[in-house]
């Protein structure tokens, strides 16, 4: 196995350096009363994962990535918390699911219940490439996502630019 603790990880391809990356659909209906409540509107983000080494675990199901906890309780877009009880058996807590030993965070975060569906990365432009990007774009991640069934208001219809660093091929 290379990797696991992955929730429908519908796309994935490689950069121009070689490196996979994936795009995840995260879950739906989180409420955890300790931190808000119901919290699914914002929450889980979907991932934009890396996969540089065989082994990993990323946390499903047993830590989700915070999108926007704005009701005091957050404490940034990709902490890792752990699921409700959902899974008692497992006992993960907030601390674990943020141990890098034990889970690989995602490489970034698009808003939550955008529902990624695939990507590619933007070509080096040239004088006999037309592409509808800018052309200071190139590596960067064009994400195309169907959008959401149950976020109010609804979003996630579109198809969206994330930007790399071309020196280091991160978002």
């Amino acid at each position: 196995m290379f990797a696991s603790g992955l929730r429908n990880e519908v796309g994935l391809g490689f950069d121009s350096r070689g490196v996979l990356w994936g795009v995840e659909n995260g879950a739906d209906q989180l409420i955890r009363d300790d931190i808000g409540g119901d919290i699914h509107n914002d929450n889980p983000c979907e991932e934009i994962n890396q996969f540089t080494s065989a082994g990993k675990f990323y946390g499903y199901p047993y830590c989700f990535s915070e999108g926007i906890l704005d009701n005091g309780f957050g404490k940034g877009k990709m902490t890792q918390w752990a699921w409700p009880a959902t899974f008692p058996e497992a006992s993960f807590t907030d601390e674990d699911c943020r141990n890098e030993e034990l889970v690989k965070r995602p490489a970034y975060c698009l808003p939550a219940h955008w529902a990624p569906l695939g990507f590619a990365f933007q070509p080096p432009s040239g004088d006999d490439v037309e592409f509808p990007f800018p052309s200071d774009g190139e590596g960067d991640m064009i994400v195309f996502s169907h959008g959401s069934w149950n976020r109010n208001p609804p979003s996630g219809y579109a198809v969206a630019r994330v930007k790399f660093d071309i020196s280091t091929g991160m978002p």
